[in-house]
């Protein structure tokens, strides 16, 4: 690669300066994030808290009124 423009064929009436710039473009930066490990698939522990909270959420058939 050049370091120079080429300005051969040009009519200037005062000064003239070039300059070339060329900008790599690598893709996004890291984030902070990328070190992580990875997000677990599933919710391990308080096993015994989950199964009541789950038993609080069953519906039983026959528990909900018709309210009209």
């Amino acid at each position: 690669m050049n370091d120079r423009v080429d300005l051969s064929g040009s009519v200037f009436h005062n000064e003239v300066s070039g300059k070339y710039e060329h900008h790599h473009h690598y893709g996004p930066a890291p984030t902070a994030t990328a070190a992580l490990p990875a997000a677990l698939t599933v919710f391990t522990g308080c096993d015994p808290q989950v199964d009541e909270l789950l038993a609080a959420l069953t519906l039983v058939p026959g528990a909900l009124r018709d309210r009209s």
